[in-house]
């Protein structure tokens, strides 16, 4: 095999480990490669188990990927997540009824509302036990998930599609060049 491909593939093991995930035209760029490259290289690593595809991206097998717990997410890019929150805070108006999703990006963004007579309701279990303002919060219902400090599920979507809501705040691990909204789960 080209000693090119050999290090391109190791190279793109080393990108996922980075990232998380990646689309096959995110490789390509990143790669400066044609798709039909990456693509064969893609059905290669997947046949040798190297890594997975899901919901229009690849990453590495979930025995080799390492998505990390909530509470070591707060830390990671955290100055980002500072300045994207302090700007979604900036956004808020006075009697505004909110939702505001699982995240360390969404944990911070709450913490720093300064909007007087909001209603928060939540999801993010962190959120559910922050007293933050002088505003309600109300936390829905469904499944806790312990690993992500949030809870989740089908009881979950319907009591939020009962919510007149005004904005709604959310994070994600990613978006994809063709602006799709990646997680770590299909449940998120």
């Amino acid at each position: 095999m080209n000693k090119h491909v050999i290090t391109r593939r190791k190279l793109i093991e080393q990108y996922l480990r980075d990232r998380q995930f990646s689309t096959i035209k995110e490789l390509a760029s990143e790669f400066s490669v044609s798709i039909s490259t990456i693509q064969r290289d893609v059905i290669k690593m997947l046949n040798e188990g190297k890594i997975e595809k899901s919901h229009g991206y690849v990453m590495l097998p979930k025995n080799l990927s390492y998505i990390p717990s909530f509470v070591s997410r707060i830390n990671i890019q955290a100055n980002n997540k500072h300045a994207i929150a302090s700007k979604a805070a900036t956004l808020l108006n006075e009697n505004d009824n909110i939702f505001v999703d699982v995240g360390s990006t969404c944990l911070m963004f709450y913490e720093k509302i300064i909007t007087a007579n909001i209603t928060v309701f939540t999801n993010n279990l962190m959120i559910a036990v922050t007293n933050n303002g002088n505003y309600q919060t109300y936390v829905l219902e469904g499944w806790a998930d312990k690993r992500n400090l949030g809870v989740h599920g089908k009881t979950t979507i319907e009591n939020l599609n009962k919510i007149n809501l005004d904005k709604l705040f959310f994070s994600c691990v990613g978006v994809d060049i063709d602006g799709n909204i990646l997680c770590f789960k299909e449940s998120d």
